[in-house]
């Protein structure tokens, strides 16, 4: 007592989690918090690791690129000098080399950059060199493309009919993405919609456990979904 918070000698106090070292606005427990998970196990060959966070909003976009030279050796007062001459001369062209005969470049607009970089060659014309130019922030091209498609699971017991449990549940055929709500109120099947590597194995039974008590869920693969994710299909009457 008798003290402000700021001047208080005991360590902080998080108001939600209750750890002491940190305050409530730097805790790690705010949100959703990344979580790596091993995806499609239960198909032979199929499985795949899956980053599960939220992208950030605001992730800052730079004016940044990268320029290389072939075959010719290039100084960063002279790439500099030419950048003057090319772009814009009263922009302070801050020259940074990275790497042998590679240089890291900020541009003075985003414009500027994008009409620098569409063809991924740069004439500078004082020397009579092309340079290559990449953007300095572009993000590396996916190595494969999951498929979406919609199964029909049978065997499902009553326990596990709902949404939320299905889809925590079969993870280990992939992605589950949607469950049909509609489909859960008929007996049988249930649909979902799965994304996975290779859909033509996305066939067989799992045995799933609750308590003591397994069950085995069919998979049957009904229809490819469209580019955009197509309606679940109507449930039957």
């Amino acid at each position: 007592m008798g003290h402000f918070q700021a001047s208080c000698t005991f360590p902080p106090v998080c108001l939600l989690c209750g750890v002491e070292g940190h305050n409530s606005n730097a805790c790690l427990s705010k949100g959703k918090q990344p979580e790596l998970r091993i995806l499609g196990q239960a198909v032979p060959g199929e499985s795949f690791f899956y980053l599960d966070f939220d992208e950030d909003e605001d992730e800052e976009v730079t004016n940044g690129a990268v320029i290389s030279f072939r075959q010719v050796t290039f100084a960063a007062h002279d790439l500099s000098r030419e950048l003057q001459h090319l772009v814009e001369a009263d922009w302070d062209w801050q020259v940074q080399e990275v790497g042998r005969n590679e240089f890291a470049v900020l541009f003075p607009s985003r414009e500027s950059l994008q009409f620098s970089t569409r063809s991924g060659r740069l004439f500078l014309p004082l020397s009579g060199t092309v340079a290559d130019i990449r953007l300095a922030d572009a993000e590396p091209a996916p190595v494969e493309l999951l498929q979406e498609v919609w199964v029909k699971l049978t065997g499902i017991p009553k326990r596990m009919r709902r949404a939320n449990r299905l889809l925590a549940g079969m993870r280990m055929m992939g992605w589950p993405m949607e469950v049909d709500e509609g489909s859960l109120r008929c007996r049988q099947p249930v649909r979902m919609r799965i994304a996975c590597r290779n859909p033509d194995k996305l066939k067989g039974v799992v045995q799933v456990f609750h308590k003591k008590q397994g069950f085995s869920i069919g998979i049957h693969v009904e229809s490819l979904a469209g580019p955009s994710g197509s309606a679940p299909p109507r449930s039957p009457s």
